[in-house]
């Protein structure tokens, strides 16, 4: 070191020597403030790190979802049999007979069940809730008119 920056030195520790120590008053309101950052910055460590857990945690975990696949089978269609199964699981094949003149006029999808709309040759419309996992009809509702 040369001379001048021993002679900086040594005027900024005689600059802190010569201050006054603090009011007492002052000195707890400046302990609590720094309490109060330490905390705060502590605090917003632990929640990044929770938010970068739970990143890491959704990327490397594998996706929990199941995909089944329902098959309607209409009697004047051709049977194909294609179903889709996802990791180990079976794929689920059923097969929903409706009458031959009859028409699905919409579909509807709801956890394991499935709302038909069927128009039939007579005129009147149905509704058909069938639940796939367990291959049953659960209602028919028949639509006045």
């Amino acid at each position: 070191m040369n001379n001048e920056e021993q002679d900086d030195q040594i005027s900024i520790t005689m600059k802190a020597a010569d201050e006054p120590p603090l009011d007492p008053a002052v000195e707890r309101v400046r302990k609590k403030l720094m309490r109060l950052m330490l905390s705060t910055i502590v605090v917003t460590f632990v929640l990044l790190l929770a938010v970068l857990v739970a990143i890491f945690y959704k990327i490397i975990a594998p996706s929990q979802k199941t995909h089944t696949s329902v098959q309607e089978s209409l009697p004047n269609q051709t049977n194909n049999s294609s179903a889709v199964a996802v990791g180990n699981e079976e794929p689920i094949l059923r097969q929903l007979h409706i009458d031959s003149h009859s028409r699905v006029i919409s579909t509807n999808i709801s956890g394991n069940r499935i709302l038909l709309a069927v128009a039939r040759a007579d005129g009147k419309k149905q509704l058909i809730i069938y639940d796939f996992k367990l291959g049953e009809t659960i209602a028919v509702i028949s639509l006045v008119d």
